[in-house]
């Protein structure tokens, strides 16, 4: 009789914050011979993402309603009723074994298919407040696995593990032996997302030319624009007289964080756990309108323990930032570098494979 070849299915969609936790699952799983496939939908990155590392993908037609309107939300029951039928076709022709949902709208047609069929799941959770999806499924999955201990909206029942991250990330050498030897001016890193952000784009530049002015404080700059924006910021810089990057996206992303003393960011999940994972200092700048503002609860993890600067965007964003930036030294980078670096968890995707194992009574190891 030949034996039943394991088989996982990880559900995440839409943006890199859902779909980076659940590469780096997958990297423990593949590693261990378990055969693991992926659904998500034809919009999101992980059309691109998850054919790169050649998991088998498949697609559901479905996406969230909340802040598209009134016509989305009335149609939302028939979408989604037609999209759990679509899910309990695919799950039956995958024959899952076990499906670990990691964010996103397409995860609830999946989840409740997988209620139906029996089939065991999980939920992570990358922000401090539980999103939409995540929270209808919390009330029917198996296991919910955590970053933040503090998360809103979470179900007693959780386990917290923080953020699985890239292998690449794993075994730095810390800010105290990293930053030691550190000197001259200080290296600026500014991320505004792969799209870039106007905001961080328009401010950073004219709050450095304001600092130099001030007080004679140095900087070197990389500053990731955004590929609308490029042209705009290197203009900027160009009259400031100060060593400048600008470029619309940073591929190597780990090199840049290590080379950087101070990194100003929005506080996506994502970008989060990979700041605590290297041990860098940040000034972070929530997204506003996030949903349920759940960058500023983001931020506000970092800021509580004094491993970042907690800046909002508002009328006095230029005012903050080049207070927080006009006061900075290579002491107190160190010191709120070594702060975020306690939040770092790089063993997350070891210990959530292992928890979901365990509940399946089988020794993959």
């Amino acid at each position: 009789m030949e034996k039943h070849k394991f088989m996982i299915l990880i559900a995440a969609g839409g943006t890199g914050g859902h779909i980076f936790p659940g590469l780096s699952l997958a990297e423990i799983l593949i590693s261990r011979n378990i055969s693991t496939s992926w659904v998500g939908t034809r919009r999101g990155l992980e059309k691109k993402l998850v054919t790169e590392k050649n998991i088998p993908l498949f697609f559901l037609n479905f996406q969230g309603v909340r802040g598209k309107g009134l016509t989305q939300l009335f149609f939302m029951p028939i979408k989604l009723i037609r999209a759990i039928i679509e899910a309990l076709f695919l799950l039956l022709r995958l024959k899952p074994d076990f499906i670990i949902c990691c964010g996103g709208y397409i995860t609830v047609p999946i989840g409740i298919s997988a209620r139906v069929l029996g089939v065991p799941f999980c939920i992570h959770e990358q922000n401090a407040v539980m999103g939409t999806a995540n929270r209808v499924l919390s009330k029917i999955t198996n296991l919910t696995f955590l970053n933040y201990p503090q998360t809103r909206f979470a179900p007693k029942m959780h386990q917290v593990f923080g953020n699985p991250i890239r292998s690449s990330f794993k075994s730095l050498a810390h800010p105290k032996i990293r930053l030691k030897n550190r000197f001259g001016p200080i290296r600026l890193l500014v991320l505004g997302g792969s799209q870039g952000a106007t905001a961080l784009n328009e401010s950073i530049p004219e709050c450095i030319g304001q600092i130099i002015d001030s007080n004679g404080l140095k900087f070197i700059i990389k500053h990731q624009s955004g590929r609308n924006d490029v042209d705009s910021v290197k203009s900027k810089y160009k009259k400031l007289n100060v060593s400048t990057e600008v470029i619309d996206f940073i591929d190597d992303i780990l090199s840049a964080y290590l080379w950087a003393d101070l990194i100003i960011s929005r506080s996506g999940a994502g970008v989060l756990s990979e700041i605590s994972t290297v041990g860098v200092a940040s000034i972070l700048i929530p997204l506003p309108g996030a949903i349920d503002d759940h960058q500023l609860e983001n931020a506000k993890v970092f800021s509580s323990i004094g491993g970042a600067f907690l800046i909002q965007q508002n009328e006095n964003l230029f005012k903050n930032l080049s207070e927080t930036l006009g006061g900075l030294d290579r002491r107190k980078l160190l010191e709120m570098s070594i702060k975020a670096r306690s939040k770092e968890n790089s063993s997350s995707a070891k210990e959530i494979i292992d928890n979901i194992f365990l509940l399946l009574r089988k020794d993959v190891s």
